[in-house]
């Protein structure tokens, strides 16, 4: 049934539906549109720096993404952060930062009021590192700053909020009652968390948090380097337990003691991307890490063949349960393996 606005409210307050429900819903309506709006100025203002400042971002960017060589795995991510901090706090150009080019040119063809009015604050708040606390809701999420201890309330996409009690890193911006993380959120890898907050300037930061706003990048090639020191399975966030445990007993079986850490890698980013694109569900790590081997030693030329009968027994398990899973791997990673021959024909010829 509609509600007109002149009703009464049907909480039976007495009041009419304007003044009373109708208003509540209206001004979450209005907060949440102005959310959206705002989700979509993050976008734009990473389009309208790629597009006005190529050159300088080239310049930046190459400089920083020759020192995350080593980390791969993580290079976009630190990548696109290192980015972020670029467009809110950096100047590009004129002594103005790209957000602040930003707002000269288009913040005025924005809708509404409020929009740009919290869109002026942001780049005050200081980059920085965050402890995760207690869900405020499904959605929302307390963060502490480690420097200053101010605490933040944080609005994180469905499915991403961080575990309580981890770090993060990203340039927190107001988005309405709430904080969001520009673009993108880092997670410091558990194990990493202690060696981590005692390598980072924790007393520099804490005198001067403000500094953090020219010092972050710092922060970043930080978090770098320790990853270096971890090996590439431990850097990356299994979904489950039983995934991990195929690729330590790949990794620890006699056969292949004797790999490089190079090697080592790419099995580790074979599995774990064959993990990340079928989710597959292990109920026996054996076939998964016999039909790994077979796998990769089946396609790359600089590993030795092996037969399947051999990787069975190897594993403990038969033939035809590595055969299954070799067709799964080799049909689901199918563009990796054709890059994979591609690059070792160029190199022959």
């Amino acid at each position: 049934m509609k509600i007109n606005r002149n009703d009464p409210c049907t909480c039976g307050s007495g009041k009419k539906y304007k003044k009373c429900c109708g208003k509540e819903n209206a001004n979450e309506l209005n907060a949440n549109l102005i959310r959206q709006e705002l989700n979509t100025v993050q976008n734009q203002i990473m389009q309208f720096s790629v597009d006005r400042f190529s050159s300088e971002l080239q310049i930046l960017m190459a400089d920083f993404q020759a020192e995350m060589e080593d980390v791969e795995d993580l290079k976009e991510t630190l990548t696109n952060l290192y980015l972020s901090w670029v467009m809110i706090y950096s100047p590009i150009k004129e002594e103005k930062t790209a957000l602040q080019w930003y707002v000269e040119k288009n913040g005025n063809k924005l809708k509404r009021q409020k929009t740009r009015d919290l869109l002026s604050t942001w780049g005050e708040n200081p980059p920085s590192v965050f402890k995760v606390g207690e869900p405020v809701s499904s959605e929302v999420t307390t963060v502490t700053d480690v420097f200053t201890n101010e605490t933040y309330s944080v609005l994180f996409e469905e499915d991403s909020t961080p575990d309580e009690d981890s770090l993060v890193l990203g340039l927190p911006i107001l988005t309405g009652d709430y904080y969001e993380f520009f673009l993108v959120t880092f997670i410091v890898q558990p194990q990493l968390e202690d060696k981590f907050m005692s390598e980072v300037d924790v007393e520099t930061f804490k005198a001067n948090p403000e500094a953090l706003k020219e010092s972050f990048p710092e922060v970043i090639k930080l978090t770098a380097g320790l990853y270096n020191t971890v090996d590439a399975s431990e850097r990356i966030s299994w979904q489950d337990e039983k995934q991990k445990e195929v690729l330590d007993l790949f990794l620890k079986s006699e056969v292949m003691k004797e790999i490089t850490e190079e090697e080592e890698e790419t099995a580790t980013f074979f599995w774990y991307l064959y993990c990340k694109r079928q989710e597959p569900t292990i109920r026996k790590p054996e076939i998964y890490a016999g039909a790994l081997e077979y796998t990769l030693r089946s396609h790359l030329n600089e590993w030795t063949p092996i037969s399947q009968k051999d990787a069975a027994a190897q594993y403990g398990t038969s033939g035809t349960s590595i055969s299954a899973k070799y067709r799964d791997m080799t049909t689901a990673l199918s563009d990796v393996i054709d890059e994979a021959h591609e690059t070792l024909q160029e190199a022959a010829q």
